[in-house]
């Protein structure tokens, strides 16, 4: 549980134990209405700080927005933003590893450069593509009712310099091809670009080698009880 002891007016480590206090104990404190109040009181009370404490989201902002800007703190304000920008991108690619396996074309095209370049490579397979319009080709002809598939990313290692980022990932995935009934399984090591524009992230390059990849026969005793593409 937070303290709900007013700190003093705005030092560097009073606004640190504050905000990022009351997020350690933010959901333990939500029956406790004159606790809340009394925190929305003095936030409210300073210069530029608007926050809706309904949403724990919004500590992280505050920290930014309110924190002194001088000394230390110019630092760790450029932290937070990097770990803002770090959850942001993670939140981006969790989008495309849904929006691949479900064959969503809007949900890519929304996350993806005009000029983005895709590069798979595999001991079975290897694609090299450039533009929004190619990419969407080879996502609609590669995901579909008959190829299945299931893609999951671990352990990010992404690296934030202003408005771009790269970042590794560990990639998971099945793929099952009906029509030439193979069930292939595999790993790889995903490397991603991105740029902010307009206050968003985009992938503007994404691809992946695999390390590890088994391929077999289409067993006649698998059953397929759920298709993410129908």
């Amino acid at each position: 549980m937070f303290s709900s002891r007013r700190p003093e007016r705005h030092s560097a480590d009073s606004w640190r134990h504050f905000l990022i206090g009351s997020a350690d104990g933010f959901h333990d404190a939500q029956g406790d209405e004159e606790l809340l109040r009394q925190r929305q009181q003095y936030l409210s009370e300073s210069e530029d700080l608007i926050m809706d404490f309904s949403n724990p989201d919004c500590i992280l902002s505050a920290f930014i927005k309110s924190a002194p800007k001088t000394g230390s703190s110019q630092k760790e304000t450029k932290h937070m933003l990097d770990l803002e920008a770090i959850e942001l991108i993670k939140q981006l690619k969790a989008r495309y590893f849904r929006a691949i396996d479900t064959c969503n074309l809007e949900l890519l095209r929304g996350m993806l450069t005009s000029d983005i370049k895709l590069a798979f490579k595999s001991p079975a397979y290897e694609f090299h593509l450039e533009g929004i319009d190619k990419a969407l080709d080879f996502y609609k002809t590669s995901f579909t009712k008959t190829r299945l598939a299931m893609h999951n990313g671990h352990t990010p290692e992404i690296e934030v310099k202003g408005d771009e980022a790269t970042a590794l990932w560990y990639l998971n995935y099945v793929f099952i091809n009906l029509e030439e009934k193979t069930h292939m399984h595999g790993g790889a090591i995903y490397e991603d670009r991105y740029f902010k524009r307009d206050g968003r992230w985009w992938i503007a390059e994404t691809g992946y080698k695999t390390l590890l990849e088994t391929v077999e026969p289409l067993s006649e005793q698998l059953q397929i009880t759920s298709k993410p593409i129908n």
